[in-house]
């Protein structure tokens, strides 16, 4: 068995293993990055620590709950913001609910997932409560996402 975290992103949940989630906190306003990719908001400061924000959403290209693509609502307020970390590279992603961990056992791929950005960092699906779940690849996202230390 092994523990996730769990969270919404519009329609989709998703799940992170909690060997990489560091902690769930509400974020600062960003600073913009010049230059930055797109899929980067900006930085933001936690306890401390300067971390770069990443629209996981926009990165993946999921919709909103709603149907609009990601991206489209900039002032769209950041609730929760979940720090990830792995080989070295640390990233804040913002999330439009957390619901808390839940434990996987056997887990694979279901073929459900929609979109391949999605499919490329799932490392595999689950049916839970009647939803998808997707078990997001931390490593592999961090680095197509190009988030270096």
């Amino acid at each position: 068995m092994e523990t996730w975290f769990r969270f919404r992103l519009g329609a989709h949940w998703l799940a992170f293993s909690v060997g990489h989630v560091e902690e769930v906190c509400s974020p600062s306003p960003p600073t913009p990055i010049p230059l930055a990719p797109r899929h980067i908001i900006g930085l933001t400061t936690i306890r401390g620590r300067v971390i770069p924000l990443l629209d996981l959403r926009l990165f993946l290209d999921l919709p909103e709950a709603g149907g609009a693509r990601a991206g489209e609502d900039p002032d769209r307020p950041m609730e929760r913001v979940i720090i990830v970390a792995a080989d070295g590279m640390q990233v804040g992603i913002p999330c439009d609910q957390t619901a808390g961990l839940v434990q996987v056992g056997e887990a694979r791929r279901l073929d459900a997932v929609q979109g391949e950005k999605l499919k490329r960092y799932a490392r595999a699906e689950i049916m839970l409560d009647q939803d998808l779940l997707v078990l997001v690849d931390v490593p592999t996202l961090l680095e197509g996402a190009k988030v270096r230390p």
